[in-house]
């Protein structure tokens, strides 16, 4: 679950039974044989209350209620809840019937009735009864017979049948639990042997004195259920038929015997579930043989001594501990054999080679031999020497291969032989095409081993590729896919001898990426899905069907094939189990599996296949192993979401009291927080939710303790909720309505209308009164806006006027600009045309006579420094700038013409250049004309003299 926050306290269980027959038969109990169920535990710190919990019982909700040290116990599947009777007593026994919950405690007895948030309050019955009929003493268990309640102490049993409590046994010594069998009920006396209740009286079982002066604790239906299996604490099992009572003669008797039976239930036809005090819970056939052992060292439990059992809706075994409850996942498909202590490590690699089984793990090798049968003290060992990381075990050709950190090895007989040094010997495969070769890629690249005269040895390394080869696969003889760790994917094509790669093609550059085979097709994992290599367009081709039935799930996955048509996919620590073939997929399923994930090893997940039925899966503390013929045929029972508690609030956070299943709410209290309650109590629970009204898109719930919605507007909303994993018959809706805001409700509207009728009212009287005042100012304000019409219109043709003038200084600047660079563009031509005279002149010598030469010359420089020239551009220039040069001039009375000339050009904001071209000067005697002007206005030495010159007016 995801915000209940369940610790990830599942323990995986230690025991493993490998007496492989390849069963066939389809019972969920050959899952013994080869580990323990999942265990959900629940710590005294998660339900918040006292260590030992004495009864257990399931409502037909699915919720489960416990008798604890410290009061009532009550899970929905996503909280604890705890409620104590006055004086806080302990609750020794609880019992479910229709809405009621009976309990029992010291000098007490009753029921507790569940509103509509599955909360609880208690009525007693004792309080009816004398003092004398009842005492200070415990209730210590409750059933159902027929119609009527049974309450019993060790003395005393009760009758409830509804209206009035009677006592109907009393005075017959120490009294141990009612059992009901196959719709008998048998109350066991110390003294006396065992009473049957016949019309609401005891009756003396015949020939049951065989069990004076033994505690019975268990009594069952055993076997065809003709039978009854009756356990006592410290006498061991008898079996009640055909009106006699025998001891059970079986091989558990002594085991059971020593640890104290303390509680029993039947699990199906075949399975027993016994509690012990010392030795936690031990799994008996009908056989009476130990299938399983599952306490505090082997398999986890929160504590040895087992109080209480309760087989839930789901045929799953709730235990009650001295210290803690247990759920016990027996209706599954996945058992454990899970390393509790370290000894074992992280699991990479399995084979079953001649009746034992081999795990290669980061610790080393271990093995186990399967033909031994159950001892609780049985154990993998470890193969000397080695120690450190296992990647790969295979059997090829009747040897058995490992592949090791630090070499290669053949193992026999329990002992390592090496074969090479070759490290980090990753996957080993016999080479397709020739059985007498075999390729393994390791850290460094690829190796070869060939066989000689029947015995394996190491041959030589595949030339031309070093890169780490986690992953190989042949395509055909001389195609070798190799997937690197983290660096993407490569194509080798490999020579006739496997000595040497002669071409190297590479993909998906660091990119995590592995290679998958879909029966005879190889299928690759990218980040962008699964892809098919197109040979003839060198590229790759997503697969389509593949990733639209996985979808997400697909993103850098991976997979392998256990059975026909059935593929294990892989993703990031998660997996789910797809059935489908190189066209389709048939079905995928995940759910079943969720108690895997955060146990898988990211990266590194692998199955093995033991048989056409069972799977084993690596785990980072052991593995698992799958029946893939399970099905959940025990129960029809389905469980449902319900809306536990719905609050609506305002802002400050005070609730409003919902009265009705379709509630109507005040804008004010429009924040919604609802609690749900789910009694799924296997896999990961997780809910989809959407509110139509305020989305119409599924959410997934991130907080399972609470759904939050704030500041909902007003108006018609459904909410809509379904677990991750459920169809359309699993929602749960509920639909309500949030008012309009106060100034949006219908008083307030009419209120609205009201208000704009006095206002039209007020306003009609109001200018009717002010009609002749009005009238009277009309004349005066008439006159006013026509004086102010004049002056208005005075200013527009001042605005008219000014643009005008705007206009013209603008034509005007425009034509000074237009002469000043038509002057330019004259002068350079003219230098220009000088410029090429010297050269010619120099070129030509005395056949260009010198009286020519300086005649031009003088006429071109005379018409670049043309009086008349400065004249026309002076006259423009007073046009634009009125008085800027006799300002100058009376300002600086040192200015000469050509000073002024200078401030001119300067004004027009022209270059160096330009100004030389006009006076036909150098750019260096304009810059010295610029410094000696400097001088003459005083101008400091962070003056500009341009920005000073446009400046001044």
């Amino acid at each position: 679950m995801q915000n209940l926050k369940l610790v990830k306290s599942f323990s995986f269980n230690f025991l493993i039974l490998f007496s492989i027959v390849f069963a066939t038969k389809a019972n969920g109990n050959d899952l013994f044989n080869y580990g323990i169920p999942f265990i959900k535990h629940f710590t005294k710190k998660e339900y918040k209350a006292g260590n030992q919990n004495w009864s257990i019982t399931q409502d037909d909700r699915g919720f489960i209620y416990v008798g604890n040290s410290n009061g009532l116990l009550q899970y929905d599947g996503l909280r604890w809840k705890k409620y104590n009777l006055p004086g806080s007593p302990i609750i020794r026994s609880v019992f479910a019937d229709g809405d009621r919950i009976y309990s029992g405690s010291l000098g007490e007895f009753g029921y507790w009735n569940i509103d509509d948030e599955f909360n609880l309050s208690y009525t007693s019955l004792s309080d009816s009864l004398p003092e004398n009929d009842f005492g200070e003493e415990d209730i210590w268990w409750i059933t159902k017979f027929g119609d009527d309640i049974i309450f019993q102490t060790f003395s005393i049993t009760f009758l409830y049948d509804g209206n009035t409590t009677t006592k109907i046994i009393s005075g017959q010594g120490v009294i141990f639990p009612p059992f009901l069998v196959n719709d008998r009920l048998f109350i066991p006396s110390v003294e006396k042997g065992i009473f049957e209740v016949k019309n609401k009286q005891p009756v003396l079982l015949p020939n049951s004195e065989a069990l004076i002066n033994k505690r019975v604790n268990i009594m069952v239906p055993f076997a065809d259920s003709s039978s009854i299996l009756i356990g006592t604490e410290n006498n061991g099992f008898y079996l009640y038929a055909n009106g006699r009572i025998n001891q059970w003669d079986t091989p558990a008797q002594q085991v059971l015997k020593d640890h104290q039976i303390n509680r029993g239930i039947k699990i199906d036809d075949e399975l027993y579930a016994v509690g012990t005090i010392l030795g936690g819970v031990y799994i008996l056939n009908s056989k009476g043989e130990i299938v399983a052992q599952i306490n505090k060292e082997k398999g986890g439990l929160n504590n040895n001594t087992v109080l209480s059992f309760w087989l839930d809706k789901k045929n799953n075994l709730w235990v009650g501990l001295d210290n803690g409850i247990d759920l016990i996942k027996i209706n599954s498909p996945l058992y454990y054999n899970t390393d509790l202590f370290g000894n074992i490590g992280s699991v990479y690699s399995s084979v079953i080679f001649q009746n034992q089984l081999y795990l290669g793990t980061n610790r080393g090798v271990f093995y186990k031999n399967l033909e031994k049968k159950y001892a609780p003290q049985s154990s993998f060992s470890l193969i000397p020497g080695s120690q450190g990381q296992v990647w790969e075990l295979s059997v090829i050709d009747s040897t058995l291969f490992c592949g090791h950190n630090s070499a290669t090895y053949i193992i026999e007989r329990n002992t390592l032989r090496k074969i090479s040094d070759i490290t980090g010997g990753y996957q080993i495969q016999q080479f397709p095409f020739d059985r007498d070769y075999i390729v393994q890629g390791s850290y460094t690249g690829l190796y070869v081993y060939k066989k000689e005269r029947g015995s394996w040895k190491y041959s030589h390394k595949i030339n031309g590729f070093d890169k780490l080869s986690k992953i190989v696969a042949f395509e055909r003889k001389d195609i070798l896919w190799v997937s690197h760790h983290h660096q993407g994917l490569f194509r080798l094509e490999l020579n006739d001898s496997l000595t040497q790669i002669e071409e190297i093609r590479s993909f998906f550059p660091k990119t995590k990426t592995y290679i998958n085979s879909l029966d005879t097709k190889l299928v690759f994992s990218a980040d962008s899905g699964f892809v098919y290599y197109d040979e003839v367009r060198n590229s790759f081709f997503p697969v389509d069907y593949l990733n639209n039935s996985l979808g997400n799930f697909s993103i850098s996955a991976h997979f392998y094939k256990t059975h026909k048509n059935n593929y294990w996919v892989f993703n990031d620590g998660k997996c789910q189990r797809a059935i489908m073939d190189e066209n389709h997929v048939v079905e995928v399923d995940g759910t079943i599996l969720s108690d895997l994930n955060g146990y898988l090893i990211p990266g590194h997940e692998n199955v093995y296949t033991i048989d056409s039925r069972f799977t084993l899966i690596y785990l980072d503390n052991g593995y698992a192993v799958f029946d893939k013929i399970w099905a959940d045929n025990f129960s029809d029972w389905k469980p449902r979401i319900f809306l536990r508690k719905l609050t609506f609030s305002d802002k400050n956070g005070n609730p409003l009291s919902l009265q009705n299943p379709d509630p109507k709410i005040p804008f004010t209290f429009n924040d919604l927080s609802i609690q749900l309650s789910f009694p799924q109590f296997v896999g990961d629970v997780r809910f989809r939710y959407k509110l139509e009204g305020n989305s119409n898109q599924w959410f997934i719930l991130e907080n399972q303790e609470e759904l939050v919605f704030q500041n909902l507007e007003h108006g018609q909303y459904t909410l809509r909720i379904v677990p991750t994993d459920g169809t359309q018959e699993d929602e749960v809706t509920f639909s309500f309505s949030v008012n309009p805001p106060w100034y949006r409700s219908i008083a307030a509207r009419m209120l609205y209308v009201l208000l704009i009728v006095f206002m039209v009212t007020y306003s009609f009287v109001w200018n009717k009164r002010s009609v002749k005042k009005i009238q009277q100012k009309h004349e005066i304000e008439q006159k006013r806006l026509l004086e102010k019409e004049a002056a208005e219109n005075e200013k527009r043709l001042i605005k008219m006027r000014n643009e005008n003038l705007r206009k013209e200084i603008k034509l005007r600047n425009s034509r000074l600009a237009k002469s000043t660079f038509s002057l330019i563009h004259k002068n350079n031509t003219l230098i220009t045309v000088k410029e090429e005279l010297t050269k010619m002149k120099e070129e030509l010598g005395t056949r260009f006579p010198s009286k020519h030469y300086n005649r031009i010359i003088r006429n071109i420089d005379l018409d670049i420094t043309s009086e008349n020239d400065w004249k026309m551009f002076e006259q423009s220039f007073s046009e634009v700038h009125e008085n800027f040069l006799q300002k100058l001039e009376e300002e600086f009375t040192d200015l000469t013409p050509a000073d002024l000339q200078l401030c001119a050009y300067l004004k027009m904001n022209l270059s160096s250049k330009e100004i030389a071209s006009l006076l036909n000067i150098s750019v260096r005697g304009v810059e010295i004309r610029r410094y000696r002007l400097r001088k003459k206005m005083k101008l400091d030495h962070d003056t500009n003299l341009v920005k000073f010159i446009m400046s001044y007016s």
